[in-house]
């Protein structure tokens, strides 16, 4: 529990400091981190589509380069055409071998009734459909199959005949990984199909053909004329990709080129502005707090020292002196507390000599008053023992034999007195209540006090806080100051002058409560109170108003109060009277041993 308070009071400028850093901070870093998460995600995004739009323009340049080589073969091969007598003799010409090394599978020669003369593969049906950019593509029909080709058309004469020859490869998943040199981008291809846009050609992964259609939004925005159109979470969030429009001669939308980038192998799963913001926010918290904690530590180290040194110091150590860094506040403020500490060291030098003093002088008091104590015992012993030797028959011998006993008696009671005072037995300490301590009073003295007729009143109790303290140390400091008390309300009355009216009877009243670090226990009584001038004099050794008094009973209790670590004061109440407080130290809850005082 101790550990947990020393922490808490240790950091508690620190945290302080810490949570007023993040306060004051936390909304421009929550908007620097929006506004950078978004120019961040917004470049990011804009180079990722710029760069797919390069690969689109990339593969259709190939495209359009592939249909441009077929043509220029069409052309080639019909105007040469010693290459073949006839047209039922082509296939069995070189060039045919040649073109199929070229990979261009498809090779259909049409006469000018559109009647296949000859065909490479056996086809149904060839459907040409002549693209805005030039080129061509075939929708091939074979064996109930369509398939889509990319080549040329080449019409010429051969032998007075007009032919059309069209020139083909397969466009095919073969083709578009031949294309991809990049592992992590994908391609795929839409055609429309009876109204639908279904991809035919794809280079993911176990794709098959006219297994997905082409999302309507990306149609309805290509049909409108747009360019392109690039989506961020195209294909299920799995790419980032880019629609690009194939369209025929008359700009209808013939089909659709998508070019993505898998999210998974970039890091692209980062830069979404949403997990970018959390990043940069959580970064700049990071940065925040560790500057905080820097600043902090160097603000609280300096204040750390001093309070160290101020604990030190209010255990005594008046020695204590702390580093003195830079000229700030905090600086100023350990210089002078080095300043105090050396003026405090002094002082306590000045105190301990006058302490010094004052005990040489309260030993020559005591002295004085041992040795009045002391001298009227003696004197009755000295002119008692000269009347025995002078007659050793006298019949009062034995008379004046018990007045030296009595002497003797009296004698040792003063040197145990002063013992007392002068060195008081150490008390044995125990937890106890300090009310009980009152209360056991309040039953042992009630007797007493009601055959003097003083009333003994149980005043305000508002504390069960324990302290450490011998009972029966305490017990006799209380007894002494009820009964000097009750003694000096029996001296006020006897002293009335007559004819006066009766005054009250006197009552004495036992209070006791907490007052910050100290438990204060109040003795008051309506006697005649103390004199202003004899109020600095009452605690003192042998100070008696007495005809009788030893003058240590007050002594006894102030020895009493400081071997507990506690003192006793007097206070004159304004309405009259004497009040006596014993003061003595809170318990610690966690050592069981005194706290130090508030006030000393």
């Amino acid at each position: 529990m101790t550990k947990i308070r020393a922490a808490r009071r240790r950091f508690s400028i620190r945290w302080k400091l810490l949570v007023a850093f993040l306060m004051v901070g936390a909304l421009p870093m929550l908007a620097s981190a929006y506004l950078a998460a978004t120019i961040v995600s917004s470049s990011f995004e804009s180079a990722i589509q710029k760069w797919l739009a390069e690969t689109s323009l990339y593969f259709l340049r190939d495209f359009s380069e592939s249909q441009s080589e077929a043509a220029l073969l069409g052309d080639f091969i019909l105007a040469k055409n010693r290459w073949f007598d006839s047209p039922s003799t082509i296939g069995q010409r070189q060039f045919i071998q040649l073109l199929k090394q070229m990979h261009y599978e498809i090779i259909t020669l049409y006469d000018q009734n559109d009647h296949i003369v000859f065909s490479s593969l056996p086809v149904d049906r060839i459907q040409s459909i002549p693209l805005s950019d030039a080129g061509w593509l075939f929708r091939v029909d074979a064996g109930g199959e369509s398939k889509l080709a990319i080549g040329g058309v080449t019409q010429g004469h051969v032998n007075g005949q007009k032919y059309r020859l069209v020139i083909a490869s397969w466009f095919n998943k073969d083709y578009l990984t031949h294309l991809d040199d990049v592992a992590s981008l994908e391609l795929s291809f839409y055609y429309n199909s009876n109204g639908e846009y279904l991809r035919f050609v794809s280079s993911l992964p176990g794709a098959t053909a006219t297994e997905t259609q082409l999302p309507q939004a990306i149609v309805d925005r290509l049909g409108q004329g747009e360019a392109a159109v690039y989506d961020p979470e195209s294909e299920d969030g799995k790419f980032r990709g880019l629609y690009t429009p194939l369209r025929d001669s008359e700009r209808r939308l013939v089909g659709v080129l998508f070019c993505g980038l898998k999210v998974t192998a970039t890091v692209g799963m980062a830069i979404r502005r949403q997990n970018l913001f959390f990043l940069i926010f959580t970064v700049g918290v990071l940065l925040s707090l560790g500057s905080a904690l820097a600043l902090s530590r160097r603000l609280t180290t300096p204040l750390r020292r001093l309070s160290k040194a101020v604990r030190a110091v209010t255990g005594g150590d008046y020695g204590q002196k702390v580093i003195v860094t830079g000229n700030d506040e905090v600086a100023q403020l350990s210089t002078a507390f080095n300043d105090m500490t050396g003026q405090l060291e002094g002082l306590r030098r000045r105190e301990a000599e006058l302490r010094r003093s004052e005990r040489f002088s309260a030993l020559g008091e005591m002295a004085a008053g041992m040795a009045h104590e002391i001298r009227n015992p003696l004197g009755i012993i000295k002119t008692s023992a000269q009347l025995v030797r002078k007659d050793p028959d006298s019949a009062q011998n034995e008379a004046l034999l018990g007045y030296v006993v009595e002497q003797v008696t009296r004698i040792d009671n003063s040197i145990r007195n002063f013992l007392a005072v002068a060195k008081p037995s150490p008390p044995h300490l125990s937890q106890h209540q300090p009310v009980a301590i009152l209360e056991r009073l309040a039953r042992f003295i009630a007797p007493e006090m009601e055959s003097r007729g003083i009333t003994l009143e149980m005043g305000r109790q508002n504390t069960s806080v324990p302290v450490m303290c011998d009972e029966n140390q305490i017990f006799q400091a209380c007894l002494n100051l009820v009964l000097n008390a009750s003694e000096a309300i029996g001296a006020s009355e006897a002293m009335e002058p007559p004819g006066e009216a009766i005054r009250p009877g006197g009552y004495i009243t036992l209070a006791c409560e907490v007052i910050g670090r100290e438990v204060v226990m109040r003795f008051t009584d309506n006697g005649p109170g103390v004199p202003g001038e004899l109020s600095e004099m009452i605690f003192n050794p042998f100070f008696t108003t007495k005809a009788e008094g030893s003058g240590l009973g007050l002594a006894k209790v102030v020895a009493i109060m400081e071997a507990h670590q506690g003192w006793v004061e007097y206070v004159s109440p304004p309405e009259g009277g004497a009040e006596f407080r014993l003061i003595l130290p809170r318990m610690d809850e966690d050592t069981h041993e005194p706290q130090n005082s508030d006030r000393r």
